[in-house]
C-alpha cells in the first residue's frame, strides 16, 4: 500500500522518535502531522508499544544488567539499518519500474522494420506453378 509522502516522512520520523533522536522541528513537524493523521498517530501506538515489550524483554533476559541502555542502542542501531535497507529497496524498485517503461516505450516509439519484397523467382518456377494450379482446377 503506497502512502502519502507526509505519511511516508512521519513513518521515519515516528522512528527516530521512539529512538530518541529527533531534533526540536522534526518534533513539531511529527506532532503536527499526527494530529491530523489517524493512520500515523497508531503505527506511533503500535511502534512505542513494540520499542516498550523490547525494553521489558531485554531487562528480563539481562536483569540488573547495567548495559542495558547500550543493548537498546544496538537495537535503535539495528533499525535504522532495516529503515536505509528499506528506502534503498524502495528506490531500486522505482529504478527498476521506470527502466521498464523506458524500455518498453523505445520499442514502442521504434521505426518498424518495412515488409521485405517478395524474393524474385525463377520464370520457370511461376509456369511450373500455373500448370500446377490449371491442372488441379481442371480435375
Amino acid at each position: 500500500m503506497l502512502l502519502d509522502p507526509a505519511c511516508e516522512r512521519a513513518q521515519l520520523l515516528i522512528s527516530r522518535h521512539i529512538d530518541r533522536e529527533l531534533s526540536a522541528d522534526d518534533n513539531i513537524a511529527l506532532r503536527a502531522h499526527l494530529g491530523a493523521c489517524g493512520r500515523c498517530r497508531r503505527a506511533l501506538e503500535i511502534q512505542t508499544a513494540q520499542s516498550e515489550d523490547l525494553a521489558e524483554a531485554l531487562k528480563e533476559l539481562w536483569p540488573g544488567d547495567s548495559d542495558a541502555e547500550a543493548k537498546m542502542k544496538v537495537c535503535a542501531q539495528h533499525r535504522r539499518q532495516i529503515r536505509r535497507r528499506r528506502m534503498a529497496l524502495r528506490a531500486l524498485s522505482c529504478l527498476l519500474v521506470f527502466s521498464a517503461i523506458f524500455f518498453c516505450a523505445q520499442n514502442a516509439w521504434a521505426p518498424k522494420v518495412a515488409d521485405a519484397p517478395p524474393p524474385e523467382r525463377n520464370p520457370s518456377e511461376i509456369k511450373d506453378e500455373k500448370s500446377k494450379n490449371n491442372l488441379t482446377l481442371a480435375k
